[in-house]
């Protein structure tokens, strides 16, 4: 990681932060250029110690996201630091709460597989961590502006 040292704050900007951009556009499908965008943010509101929990919460995020009983106390657990701490600090680097960061993940990750596979949307939902097909579906439709079976459908047949 390319970092430099801001000694008159202690604090650390993150210059090319190769690592964590490819983490953002791995875990949420964004572009480069918002993923740059999002690790510029908040650079000099983290130590470099807290930008390596994050990076944990991430990996743990990324292996776990399937779990529809996921927690963010659970995720602060594994970083070593407090729920309350967590969210500060997360919300510091991405400008997103860390339940948003996660829905996104879950909803990347459905928007993959309703493209790329033939599965049904109730295991689709059940596979990216969502309790139940309404959630899934109500949340998708809030953030693509469809229904999952009509985004799937819409798309097909865009490619075609």
């Amino acid at each position: 990681m390319d970092c430099e040292r801001k000694d008159s704050n202690k604090r650390i900007a993150f210059v090319n932060d190769v690592p964590r951009i490819n983490g953002l556009m791995k875990y949420t499908g964004l572009s480069r250029e918002k993923a740059v965008n999002y690790t510029m943010i908040g650079c000099n509101e983290i130590n470099y110690k807290m930008a390596n929990k994050i990076e944990i919460a991430l990996d743990y995020l990324n292996r776990n996201y399937s779990r529809s009983d996921l927690k963010i106390g659970k995720i602060a657990e594994v970083t070593g630091i407090s729920e309350k701490h967590f969210r500060r600090i997360f919300y510091a680097v991405y400008k997103k709460k860390p339940h948003e960061f996660l829905r996104d993940v879950r909803l990347n990750k459905a928007e993959l597989l309703l493209l790329n596979t033939s599965k049904p949307v109730s295991d689709i939902a059940f596979q990216c961590g969502f309790s139940d097909v309404y959630s899934f579906s109500h949340c998708f439709k809030q953030n693509y502006g469809v229904s999952p079976s009509n985004y799937r459908k819409d798309q097909t047949h865009t490619e075609k």
